[in-house]
């Protein structure tokens, strides 16, 4: 990602009130799987995006299925999550890329702590980490987030949160379609 929108890519996922909640996410097979669902009263949400459901298959190929905020075109994946503070009971927003891609996520102008996961064009896990918010005034400042390979599909989620979603090393985004009712 080029920088501007790596900003708001990096915004994205913002609150770290990790909670489960039923209407974010619900298993489709294997173990039951809310999901964490930021959410903050009176918040910042994210503004002119689209949802998205998605169903992860862990490492012990139990299914996890959630709702995600989606950054699917250059111009929503340069605005991301960018001052949200309220997820609006989404898990977590997906960055979406027409090719594969090594383009580096920042923290500029985010205000939570977010860990992002990146997933191969064939859903397969490529890596994660954890980022800290960027305070500087200046986006050149901040420091660079980069998967350890290609990849299609980044998920930015409040920072710890990955492993209620079944996200790590053996995962796999395995179905997309409309979120969980």
């Amino acid at each position: 990602m080029k920088r501007g929108w790596v900003a708001a890519a990096a915004c994205l996922l913002v609150l770290a009130a990790c909670s489960n909640s039923d209407d974010a996410s619900t298993a489709t097979s294997g173990t039951i799987d809310a999901g964490p669902a930021a959410t903050a009263v009176g918040g910042v949400t994210p503004q002119g995006f689209d949802t998205i459901g998605l169903t992860i298959r862990d490492a012990t190929s139990s299914t996890h299925r959630f709702c995600m905020w989606l950054a699917d075109t250059s111009d929503k994946r340069d605005v991301g999550l960018m001052k949200v503070t309220d997820l609006g009971g989404k898990s977590g927003m997906l960055f979406n890329f027409e090719k594969d891609t090594n383009s580096a996520f920042y923290m500029f102008q985010t205000v939570m702590p977010l860990s992002i996961a990146f997933f191969a064009s064939d859903g397969s896990f490529v890596s994660s980490t954890d980022m800290v918010p960027c305070t500087s005034s200046n986006g050149d400042d901040c420091e660079l987030y980069s998967a350890t390979g290609t990849y299609r599909d980044a998920i930015e989620v409040p920072q710890g949160g990955l492993a209620a979603l079944g996200i790590g090393p053996g995962s796999a985004i395995v179905d997309r379609g409309a979120c969980p009712a």
